[in-house]
């Protein structure tokens, strides 16, 4: 991951300060400051799309081992900068607050970061709203269980919808209930996090390609950058640091005025630079899916679409965090190249998690069975799963994978046995082949001529 840390400026001195403090890398502090100060500038930079426009907030994910990445130790720190920052501020005219999410619903995301009356939300149409950092550790619940069958307006899929609709800078309102609030601008970043096991283990292609993890800048690291066996003395070189970062996020987060569209501050260099990388890149990756139409490759594509509005964010943070107040805001070439080579890690993350996330895999899986029964037509669990074998997804997982495809691609029938009951897995009749001489409601099942073969071709190799 080299070139992820910038070379100078807020960013740089944060990261530098904090690593010798905790036993989490840099790249881990880095993800903190970029969504802490992307939260701060929010709505004072925006990028504009037609008739759309996105604050300038990014939401990170934190990836990690579990206990030795310190993920938790790290997202606190933004929490007490931020609250160092703006804590002894006037509430009305505090520009960044911090809040910890542990549960909650779609609803009780919009009541965090909605104006409390009709009145507020009409001022924060005109000027930019507050920015607010969620906190929101062990992020995986969010996720879900891909293999859980679901319905769509459940609640895990009210808060997915919400999380989408605060990353564009614009929330719904609450209609229900006692306090109505309405619909309004916001400036939200997350700061989320989890273990990669876990990532791998929740992540379908349905979320790599649904836009949803596209919102977000995946930071991955090993574990510890260093061991430290009792919490490091600060010296006064270090408090005074602390001090300077705290009043540069005051100075951003307080900030009166905007700084605009990230395309109109873009230097001639920094344009040059954007639009060469994004033809170059967005060209390739459409030419590989053609060429090679794996889930990798789709979903890299699908991620690049946010991904490179991303790039832009993260030059914009950049920017700031170099910029002298007495000046006016700048990015240039350089910027642009450091928020692109981010980027271009993220699409790395999220490429390999469409080749190894179990989810991913279990799609894949999926797959399969519809191909098994097209050829074989209606068979019962023991033998799909004896088919149908998987180096990587144990039985259970596997049975997951069908029920997933229930009832859309398949039908799983129960029959009644004088043992446990038996079930029957039969393609819908949309899918089932039209000149198949078995009939999924009369024909009975029967074990496949040749069990040895099917299970030998059905290894995943």
């Amino acid at each position: 991951m080299s070139g992820i840390v910038p070379e100078s400026g807020a960013l740089k001195a944060w990261v530098d300060l904090y690593s010798q403090t905790t036993e989490a890398p840099p790249e881990a502090h880095l993800g903190a400051a970029l969504a802490l100060t992307s939260a701060a500038v929010g709505w004072k930079a925006w990028i504009r799309w037609a008739d759309f426009s996105e604050p300038a907030t990014i939401n990170v994910i934190l990836e990690g081992r579990s206990a030795t990445a310190r993920k938790t130790t790290v997202a606190t720190t933004a929490k007490e900068l931020a609250n160092a920052a703006t804590g002894d501020v006037d509430p009305a005219q505090r520009g960044l607050t911090c809040r910890a999410i542990d549960h909650t619903s779609g609803k009780g995301l919009i009541e965090i970061v909605a104006a409390q009356d009709d009145e507020t939300a009409a001022r924060w149409e005109r000027i930019p709203p507050p920015g607010v950092l969620l906190f929101w550790d062990e992020f995986g619940s969010i996720l879900g269980d891909p293999r859980d069958i679901r319905k769509g307006g459940d609640w895990l899929g009210r808060v997915r919808t919400t999380v989408m609709q605060l990353a564009g800078g614009r929330h719904g309102g609450v209609q229900t209930g006692g306090a109505k609030l309405a619909p309004g601008r916001c400036a939200v970043a997350i700061l989320a996090t989890m273990t990669r096991v876990e990532l791998e283990e929740r992540v379908d292609t349905g979320l790599l390609r649904d836009g949803f993890l596209g919102r977000f800048t995946l930071i991955p690291h090993d574990g510890r950058a260093s061991y430290i066996s009792a919490p490091p003395r600060w010296t006064c070189e270090m408090h005074e640091q602390r001090q300077a970062l705290v009043g540069w996020l005051r100075d951003v987060a307080q900030y009166p005025s905007v700084y605009g569209d990230i395309f109109d501050l873009l230097t001639s260099e920094a344009s040059q630079e954007r639009e060469h990388w994004y033809h170059t890149t967005a060209r390739r990756l459409d030419r590989e899916a053609a060429r090679v139409p794996t889930e990798e490759n789709l979903a890299a594509v699908e991620a690049f679409g946010r991904l490179q509005s991303t790039a832009l964010k993260i030059a914009m943070v950049a920017a700031v965090a170099e910029r002298n107040t007495q000046a006016g805001l700048v990015i240039t070439g350089q910027h642009v190249a450091y928020g692109q080579r981010v980027a271009e890690m993220c699409l790395g993350e999220v490429m390999d998690l469409a080749r190894h996330g179990s989810g991913a895999v279990a799609d894949r899986y999926s797959l399969r069975v519809v191909e098994y029964l097209r050829k074989h037509g209606p068979t019962t669990r023991a033998v799909l799963m004896d088919s149908i074998s998987h180096r990587t997804l144990d039985r259970e997982k596997r049975w997951k994978a069908v029920q997933s495809l229930h009832p859309d691609v398949v039908i799983i029938d129960e029959e009644r046995t004088a043992g446990r009951p038996r079930h029957v897995i039969r393609l819908t009749d949309t899918l089932t082949p039209p000149n198949s001489d078995r009939h999924p409601h009369s024909e009975k099942v029967e074990k496949p001529a040749k069990p040895a073969a099917t299970l030998h071709s059905g290894v995943d190799r």
